[in-house]
């Protein structure tokens, strides 16, 4: 993540220089780094964009950060006013965050304010888009960053970490959503970001997922919930676990390897879902000071982490069936991949039948070592 920094930084150098870019001077270019989307006391669209100050920018003081807000009936004509506000070309070649108010996610859709995004031929379809734990998303851009001044650079360095440590949540980019939401049997999970208090400063956090029914969310996981509704994805591959022990200590793991095989049958009208995972994890901590590590001990706990897992991954599909979660699961594409014309008999009431599936988690862990800090 830093090195991908290092280049976005690096790329914006060209600017501090004398002379022009693309015959344009520095004052006539607005780099946006990240921008949230939010409704103003009229209804309209009201942006906040986060730029990079090219005229306040320099090798000595690095790079300055202010913002700028506009407001629209639309995202074009929100859009165009920040253009108007700012005297100078909005640039989104390294925009990297949308934050999105969860009253817009949840009312109208998605699809309503992505359009301009989609179709503007300067913003990369690699730009990841979350969801305001917060009542107003421009208030995120607000925050501070503990190692990066730049908030939308310093989410997307959170979401892409968690990817690697953390397990809370999973970056989704703004092609990825098209793609989700014009595919079948599959539906939406975006990350949901909130404000932390530390001491007098306040900073962005990961506060687990925000999950849809189309375009439009409809409700919030938990970021508990969502580290083993990653594993019915088949979307860890690291990361870091606490085990309570039957004795009440606690037990660190890090997770070596994961994949997660998943399967169905389908019997006299009966839908069945297998998770296969398997794991291989390493002994990071444990707190009981006085426990013997021998082999007896390494099989008996591989036991108990498999159950551990097989109880919060089955725990949070019932949570995500019983409330009326649709299939972020994406149960009905692996049907649809696997055996299309079944899936045309399933899906004109699959939303029904989702929260019907009897779901099998099996887990294998295999440790692979017994390092550990006590």
């Amino acid at each position: 993540m830093k090195k991908r920094l290092l280049v976005l930084l690096l790329s914006i150098f060209p600017f501090f220089l004398t002379g022009c870019w693309s015959y344009l001077g520095v004052d006539e270019i607005t780099i946006v780094t990240g921008l949230a989307i939010d409704k103003d006391e009229n209804e309209n669209y009201k942006l906040t964009f986060e730029v990079i100050d090219l005229t306040k920018s320099n090798k000595e003081t690095g790079i300055a950060v202010s913002q700028v807000t506009s407001n629209g009936e639309t995202i074009l004509e929100a859009v165009r006013d920040a253009r108007r506000t700012s005297s100078s070309k909005l640039y989104f070649s390294h925009t990297q965050i949308i934050i999105v108010n969860s009253e817009i996610a949840q009312n109208e859709g998605l699809n309503a304010i992505m359009n301009f995004f989609i179709r503007d031929e300067n913003v990369r379809e690699t730009i990841k888009v979350v969801i305001s734990g917060e009542e107003n998303a421009a208030s995120l851009l607000n925050a501070k960053g503990i190692t990066n001044s730049i908030i939308s650079y310093k989410m997307l360095e959170i979401i892409e970490d968690v990817e690697d440590s953390n397990l809370y949540s999973t970056e989704v980019q703004l092609y990825e959503i098209i793609n989700i939401l014009n595919g079948e049997g599959m539906e939406l999970i975006l990350p949901v970001f909130k404000k932390v208090q530390v001491e007098e400063n306040e900073y962005v956090s990961l506060s687990g997922t925000a999950a849809f029914n189309k375009d439009k969310m409809h409700s919030f996981l938990t970021a508990e919930e969502t580290k083993y509704l990653l594993f019915a994805l088949d979307k860890v591959e690291g990361g870091v676990l606490n085990v309570n022990m039957e004795d009440e200590s606690n037990l660190v793991i890090e997770i070596y390897k994961n994949k997660t095989k998943i399967d169905y049958e389908y019997k006299n009208d009966m839908l069945k879902f297998f998770l296969d995972i398997n794991m291989q994890c390493l002994v990071r901590e444990i707190t009981n000071q006085k426990q013997k590590i021998d082999g007896e001990w390494i099989q008996q706990t591989e036991k108990l982490i498999e159950q551990f897992l097989k109880n919060e991954i089955e725990k949070s599909i019932k949570k995500i069936q019983e409330e009326g979660i649709y299939d972020i699961l994406r149960f009905g594409n692996k049907i649809y991949k696997t055996e299309p014309k079944l899936w045309e008999n399933l899906k004109k009431d699959w939303d029904k039948k989702f929260s019907t599936i009897e779901v099998e988690v099996n887990p294998k862990v295999i440790i692979k070592n017994t390092s550990f800090t006590k």
